[in-house]
């Protein structure tokens, strides 16, 4: 097991990278995450279903109990996501959808203390789902070490699983106790088994005295219960690694008919599930009528108005296969290069192809013990979910992230590995060395390019940008516009005007400063632009005297807009306080007449 802690520890390493490279909450529906765990650091008790939490509150509350016990020690947690008005779909100049300010950077102090805290909560529970991956493996192919390395890389290094895990996200918590939930379950089976061969690799007829005491039996079925009654109370979906251990058990039971063993056992595990959940579920009937808050849950996803459509399934898949293997970004448009998701789909179809090199052996009677386990196993935990989540899809909106699927993801390791193996049985553990440095290639390729795209570009101090020759405007002694430039002094309504500004730093600055550009006249505004004056990038209090930094910003002049001439203005104030920095004697410098003509633009 020393490969497998080695590779632990490079996950945590590489996860912890990714939690500082990635902005706080820049990952899918983090800032709902990290609201709820912060409303129970201050407050104590589950939250209502609004404000920052609504898009949460429906969430069962262990993962956010631990974020908040790791984290309530720390002073002044309050933070107030500052959304990105510059943020648009698609657009690679801004993949930010928050904006973030110098109390955001290191040292980590406050709330970006605690945020960061949970993210590394996160990455730790990820490196228990890459060790529970490594033993389920080693449960099935007990003297196969390279298949637990492979399956462990696989899990540990895929980017999509990497992100979630670096994140503030309940299904980091529920992922972990669904993959020690599989693993109980094997183990639970093959004890309870003691000899026979549905889930024991030992040969037949083995004496009972080798058989595991009954007290260490029940006390498995005592733990597999507790761990299904956390799931639940991480996340719904939990549920899934009930059916699946239910299902597990009673095959068991049939094939080796030890009816009553069994039975007694799966008393025991959902007994002590059930004691676990119903603080909670009873919380639900008494709040919400129904034991898991199935009316909160409804209000709080967006449901499907329309049927979905062929074209909507082939939608939905493309967008599960690339987030399963990294997507990025707060809505998941950061993508890595198409070659990048067709590659990897060769290498998984690869891996699956040495399943025929296992069928063969089947028909010759040469079968590896464990091979029919471990398919069989994979395809009980992926057909429940995947049955549960096209049921979900039908029902609701946002059920295309991949993350969903990922308490499915240890055992689908398993099989791809075990493939691998097969595929390269003769060397097997070259295999596995090239599958894991691959992988590990790839996680952190994802990790550069990620630092790239939320770079925010700081252009040299010294290399002032040619625009149209305007002279120098200082606003106040902090910031200085250098230029400027105006794609059109004549526009029609409907039109968009682009201002590229040029700014220089004045001195160090520690005020997040707010642009204003406003089109108008005497009679007042017709259109304004604000946000910060990089465009939406970084804010202004990261900014050292003497840098140069160079923006876009678009103005839409209204379909209705009186024809005339206006005047485009900009202004400067800090962020949440109409205090202008003076700039030429007045609030506002004037940029350009801008005159409207009659009739619509396009």
């Amino acid at each position: 097991m020393n490969k497998i802690w080695i590779l632990i520890g490079v996950f945590v390493m590489v996860g912890a990278a990714y939690s500082v490279v990635v902005p706080l909450g820049e990952a899918p529906d983090e800032v709902s995450h990290w609201a709820y765990v912060q409303y129970l650091a201050a407050y104590q008790h589950l939250p209502s279903p609004e404000g920052a939490v609504l898009g949460e509150s429906h969430q069962p509350p262990l993962y956010y109990v631990a974020g908040a016990l790791a984290t309530f020690w720390i002073p002044s947690q309050h933070y107030e996501p500052l959304a990105n008005p510059d943020y648009a779909l698609g657009d690679p100049r801004t993949p930010n959808l928050l904006l973030h300010t110098r109390s955001e950077g290191w040292p980590y102090q406050g709330a970006a203390l605690a945020w960061h805290l949970v993210r590394l909560l996160s990455v730790l529970m990820g490196a228990v789902t890459v060790w529970s991956t490594a033993r389920i493996s080693l449960e099935l192919f007990p003297d196969r070490e390279w298949i637990a390395v492979s399956a462990a890389a696989f899990v540990a290094f895929l980017p999509g699983f990497l992100s979630i895990s670096s994140a503030v996200n309940n299904d980091n918590l529920v992922v972990m106790l669904s993959a020690l939930g599989a693993l109980q379950t094997v183990r639970l089976a093959g004890r309870l088994a003691a000899g026979n061969s549905a889930f024991s690799n030992a040969p037949l007829g083995r004496s009972a005295e080798r058989r595991p005491p009954l007290t260490h039996r029940w006390r498995g079925s005592v733990i597999l219960g507790l761990i299904l009654g956390l799931a639940l109370l991480a996340k719904l979906s939990g549920l899934v690694v009930w059916i699946f251990a239910a299902g597990v058990l009673a095959w068991s039971a049939y094939r080796t008919r030890s009816w009553k063993r069994y039975a007694l056992s799966m008393g025991i595990v959902f007994a002590c599930a059930l004691v676990i959940v119903a603080p909670w579920m009873l919380y639900n009937w008494a709040k919400y009528g129904d034991p898991v808050g199935w009316s909160l849950v409804l209000a709080a996803t967006p449901g499907r108005q329309t049927p979905m459509t062929a074209g909507d399934w082939i939608w939905w898949a493309e967008q599960l296969y690339t987030s399963f293997w990294g997507r990025f970004g707060g809505a998941l448009v950061i993508r890595m290069a198409e070659a990048v998701y067709a590659g990897l789909g060769i290498v998984a179809l690869g891996a699956l192809a040495g399943w025929i090199g296992y069928a063969w052996d089947g028909r010759k009677g040469r079968l590896a013990p464990g091979v029919l386990k471990a398919l069989g196993l994979c395809a009980l935990f992926w057909g429940v979910m995947l049955a549960a989540h096209i049921r979900w899809t039908m029902t609701v909106l946002g059920t295309d992230q991949a993350r969903q699927l990922f308490p499915g993801l240890p055992l689908l390791a398993v099989v791809l590995s075990a493939g691998l193996a097969r595929l390269f049985q003769a060397r097997e553990k070259l295999a596995s060395v090239l599958w894991s440095a691959g992988a590990l290639g790839v996680a952190a390729g994802a990790l550069v390019y990620l630092g790239s795209v939320f770079s925010p570009g700081v252009p040299s101090p010294s290399a002032p940008v040619l625009l149209d020759g305007h002279r120098p405007a200082d606003f106040g002694q902090a910031i200085r516009v250098v230029d400027y430039r105006v794609d059109r002094t004549q526009a029609a309504p409907g039109n968009s005007i682009q201002v590229q500004i040029e700014w220089q730093a004045l001195e160090d600055l520690t005020e997040n400063y707010w642009l204003l550009v406003q089109l108008g006249d005497e009679r007042g505004a017709i259109a304004n632009k604000d946000g910060v004056p990089s465009g939406g990038r970084t804010t202004t209090d990261w900014w050292s005297k003497g840098q140069i930094f160079v923006s876009s910003h678009t103005i839409a002049i209204p379909a209705d807009a009186a024809p005339g001439t206006y005047t485009l203005r900009l202004g400067l104030h800090p962020m949440g306080r109409w205090e202008w920095l003076p700039v030429g004697g007045g609030d506002m410098m004037e940029m350009a007449k801008i005159r409207v003509s009659a009739g619509v633009g396009q």
